[in-house]
């Protein structure tokens, strides 16, 4: 398929559990960008398909906020389109009447990544529905909304409006969480709308072992949540959700509540003098 947009994955001590690889179409196999650390290549090549470029990065990563932009960051992969699929991330689809197919065969996953292309003309971020809801939107794509997991990115734009993944971490080195939210928020904010697709929906089973779960704790957590209000107190309530989460635990945890149309809307609002007339 002629295009430029890029497929990332990255992935860490979980080798053997690939699931988002594995679903995407052998045609596409030279788009996949394959990212792990660099003592783990091996350990990886082994159950990944040789048509697969797996890309080491150095073992100094600090926490996926620091992952993500090197990622982008890497020569092979250069500026333009970028699409990041979470490793454990499985995709699925909805007919006219919204009933939800978890199988996608290659002609529906090739339509799905012709949609993010041509979406990522006009947006500079297009993320994905979980299934759970999916169905509560009628329309192929909704304007502004929360994009996690995957979605995909013009990081030629990030660059040129000085949007980083790592613009949290870099304030705070211990804050190594919801790069995904902040790099939302900061696009929202500065009049950018993304987009969500949600004629296609993913599957993820979060905080499972390997991954962020390598460093996640709820003191992390916590400090995470505040760290992303204190940069944008009009949009961002830290609230507890009690239970555990997923496989690891993370028994009531914080987590963040994102006003995502009024961060967009803040954008639209100037106090010049203009502006009253």
């Amino acid at each position: 398929m002629s295009s430029d947009l890029k497929i990332i994955i990255t992935t860490f001590m979980r080798e053997d559990q690939q699931r988002a690889v594995f679903q995407i179409p052998r045609s596409l196999h030279d788009k996949v960008y394959l990212f792990t650390r660099e003592d783990r290549v091996s350990h990886l090549r082994a159950h990944i398909p040789d048509s697969i470029r797996i890309i080491a990065n150095p073992s100094d990563i600090d926490g996926i906020a620091d992952i993500r932009q090197r990622c982008i960051d890497h020569p092979s992969v250069g500026k333009g389109k970028v699409w990041f699929i979470d490793d454990l991330t499985t995709f699925g689809w909805r007919n006219e009447a919204l009933k939800q197919f978890n199988g996608m065969e290659e002609a529906e996953w090739l339509n799905m990544y012709a949609m993010v292309d041509k979406l990522l003309d006009e947006y500079m971020q297009v993320g994905f529905s979980a299934r759970g809801g999916n169905n509560h939107v009628e329309e192929d794509t909704k304007e502004v909304g929360r994009a996690y997991t995957t979605y995909g990115l013009r990081t030629d734009w990030m660059e040129n409006n000085g949007i980083r993944f790592d613009g949290m971490y870099q304030l705070n080195k211990e804050v190594k969480l919801y790069e995904d939210y902040w790099i939302t928020l900061s696009m929202l904010t500065k009049g950018f709308k993304n987009a969500i697709i949600y004629k296609y929906f993913f599957n993820y089973p979060h905080n499972n072992v390997g991954g962020n779960s390598t460093f996640r704790t709820l003191e992390l957590q916590e400090q995470a949540a505040y760290e992303l209000q204190k940069h944008f107190p009009q949009f961002v309530t830290v609230e507890t959700k009690e239970g555990t989460w997923g496989k690891m635990g993370m028994e009531n945890r914080k987590e963040v509540r994102i006003q995502w149309q009024k961060a967009y809307q803040s954008s639209q609002v100037t106090n010049t003098l203009e502006s009253f007339f």
